[in-house]
């Protein structure tokens, strides 16, 4: 069980929607979660690699991390990372002790009826790295906008705009077959 978990406000989730939603029941992207240590290593070409964006990621500045516009991603070909946004923010949201951070991931080709899901896993950027796994997937449209936004916002420490730190704790479920996940303790960003 993850029990340092973060989310997206409400806006942030609206534009990652607005970017991937297609009217017609397609849409471009999933949004999952993944231990940030995960992401910054199956997106580094080496350990040395991967400690100088550590070094240079600095601690987590909540404030201007609420104020990035582009929320981390990765880009999917044929089940394997071919393109990725975020490194220094998943540096710092893992050195924070951050374990669960919800990213986008977008599919290479055309809009596809997405579907949720539990888990995938995806091959890692460079050879020889790990493959990264992301959980509870869950298409970036607007029929899915309920359970996106619950499964961001039951329990949280919220942090927006520097705005004031809140937490409480709770139960989030999705619905479509997706197992619930228990008590956790969740920070939004921007």
């Amino acid at each position: 069980m993850d029990d340092n978990q973060i989310g997206w406000s409400k806006d942030r989730l609206n534009r990652e929607i607005n970017r991937s939603h297609y009217n017609d029941g397609r849409a471009k992207s999933h949004v999952g979660f993944v231990n940030p240590a995960d992401f910054l290593h199956s997106t580094t070409p080496s350990e040395s690699y991967e400690g100088l964006i550590k070094r240079a990621s600095g601690t987590l500045d909540q404030e201007k991390l609420s104020k990035e516009s582009q929320s981390p991603f990765l880009s999917i070909e044929n089940g394997n990372i071919n393109g990725h946004e975020g490194r220094h923010r998943m540096a710092a949201l893992a050195q924070a002790g951050h374990t669960s951070v919800p990213i986008a991931i977008h599919h290479s080709g055309t809009a596809k009826r997405l579907t949720p899901m539990e888990s995938a896993t995806f091959g890692a950027e460079h050879e020889g790295r790990k493959p990264i796994t992301v959980r509870n997937l869950i298409p970036l449209h607007h029929d899915y906008a309920d359970q996106i936004n619950d499964m961001m916002s039951k329990n949280s420490e919220h942090f927006n705009k520097g705005g004031n730190v809140t937490k409480r704790n709770g139960i989030v479920g999705l619905a479509h077959s997706i197992r619930p996940v228990a008590l956790m303790k969740r920070n939004y960003y921007g």
